[in-house]
């Protein structure tokens, strides 16, 4: 069950998940409702549950899987600040392209940015794309984030 967490600017409200060992958000940086767009931010301290040693031996970077879920996060976020789902419950089921393309090191603020390429309520679907930055750089994309539109009244689970 998602929680609201309030944010520095009123408007801005970081949708927490339950359990706080796999928060992959620190904050809401921006929300641009022309573009659709909006930015988060994760502040990898390398302490965190989905953070070991052992995944890379001793030299620590932050997961690709988990950089892929901060992008999901913060596709998430974006779904549910859209005035056309208002009302929606919205699932993330896949993507098309996932790409590592740098290193995320223990101490770095990663800036996710995701943006809404198209919705389809007639289809009851969406797609989004992703940027993942540190100080600039790119160290992921994400094409194609899909996810479902789940009408009012329709159980989560089956």
């Amino acid at each position: 069950m998602a929680q609201v967490e309030s944010m520095a600017t009123p408007e801005l409200q970081l949708v927490r998940f339950s359990g706080d060992e796999w928060q992959f958000l620190t904050r809401l940086k921006r929300l641009d409702p022309q573009t659709k767009t909006v930015i988060a931010e994760f502040d990898y301290t390398g302490e965190e549950t989905f953070s070991h040693a052992s995944h890379f031996e001793s030299y620590l970077v932050m997961p690709g899987v988990s950089i892929y879920e901060g992008l999901n996060h913060t596709g998430y976020q974006l779904t549910q600040m859209l005035t056309e789902l208002q009302g929606y419950s919205v699932r993330l089921v896949g993507s098309d392209k996932f790409r590592v393309r740098g290193e995320v090191r223990p101490g770095d603020t990663v800036e996710y940015t995701c943006t809404l390429r198209e919705l389809k309520m007639a289809h009851r679907m969406g797609k989004l794309d992703g940027v993942a930055k540190v100080n600039g750089k790119i160290v992921a994309t994400c094409e194609g984030i899909m996810f479902l539109i789940i009408p009012p009244n329709v159980p989560a689970s089956r």
